[in-house]
């Protein structure tokens, strides 16, 4: 946490560089992306595939996302109503037919000895094995399946450690002249399987953080979090897995403008969308004075305004916390 503190005698602007980025190049073109963050955190931020607004009973949360930047989604391990996972509209999903594409995502799962399967993203409809990206809690596993019309599939499974409590990327492509490559914490083939011969299709019935529930309602949460969900076309390239999978670094809280009025003083900071801050007040840098506990950034940033009672003091320095 930083603490920022100014006078209004020494008024400055300081200018931010931009940290974080989803579209990573020309091989592969982003499609469909959920990043969680803002009050309308359930909507596709890249597409039309918006997922579902939550009812108030949902079981689904938000929580402190990759390196502690924005939110991720947070999906318990007991499903018991469509609210308990995010329901896309599969419609507007990328379609990929005969087409290669990939999927990118961040993943943490508790350390918690839990044993039971779990879905991370589930396109295959109606609780058919399909299309999906799911996680094996009882074999210590992650397994990417792709099915087609018929017995064929394309599964890969990958005996790895996830139930740590930590963060992992994951990246999943899908060469129909090649073959399905899946890599952990960034480029470098932890499992792959011989491609198939068919389309692959987007289910009418689409949801991330579980698999199986629309036909064969089971106990399938993923029971952690999923961030920066992604849907890309075309096959993502060693350099942009490696882009992608770089925690994104908290952004230093900075003021970046003031504003000085006859009866009073605003300020604006850098921060993600979504994110709570506080502010406080003081007129001599010892005693300090809560103004405001709920400032919530926007797309831009937070800003505060602090209005003067009376005559304009000779100084007032404030302070602005991050509080999530």
């Amino acid at each position: 946490m930083r603490v920022l503190g100014m006078s209004i005698k020494m008024i400055g602007l300081i200018s931010v560089l931009a940290v974080r980025f989803f579209e990573v190049g020309v091989a592969a073109e982003l499609k469909n992306f959920w990043d969680f963050e803002g009050e309308q955190w359930w909507l596709d931020k890249e597409g039309e595939a918006h997922g579902e607004e939550p009812s108030d009973t949902t079981t689904l949360e938000r929580e402190p996302g990759v390196g502690e930047q924005g939110k991720s989604l947070s999906v318990g391990s007991e499903i018991s109503g469509g609210n308990d996972h995010l329901l896309v509209a599969s419609d507007e999903l990328f379609q990929p037919g005969n087409e290669a594409f990939s999927f990118f995502f961040w993943i943490r799962m508790p350390d918690d000895m839990t044993t039971d399967a779990r879905g991370i993203f589930d396109f295959s409809g109606n609780g058919g094995d399909g299309v999906q990206s799911l996680y094996i809690g009882s074999a210590g596993e992650l397994a990417f399946r792709i099915d087609f019309p018929g017995a064929d599939n394309a599964l890969v499974r990958i005996p790895v450690e996830l139930e740590d409590g930590e963060w992992h990327s994951v990246a999943a492509t899908y060469d129909p002249q090649g073959r399905l490559e899946v890599h952990i914490d960034g480029f470098g083939v932890d499992g792959f399987a011989d491609a198939i011969d068919g389309p692959v299709l987007m289910d009418p019935d689409s949801y991330l953080g579980s698999f199986n529930f629309t036909g064969t309602t089971r106990n399938t949460g993923i029971g952690g979090n999923i961030d920066d969900f992604a849907i890309y076309s075309g096959v993502l390239s060693e350099e942009e897995i490696t882009a992608l999978a770089t925690p994104p670094a908290r952004e230093e809280l900075l003021i970046e403008t003031v504003t000085l009025e006859d009866d009073g003083l605003t300020i604006t900071w850098n921060g993600q969308d979504g994110e709570v801050f506080g502010v406080w007040q003081s007129l001599d840098l010892v005693s300090w004075q809560e103004v405001d506990d709920g400032v919530l950034s926007g797309p831009e940033g937070g800003t505060y305004t602090l209005e003067f009672e009376g005559e304009m003091p000779d100084r007032v320095f404030l302070q602005v916390r991050r509080l999530d």
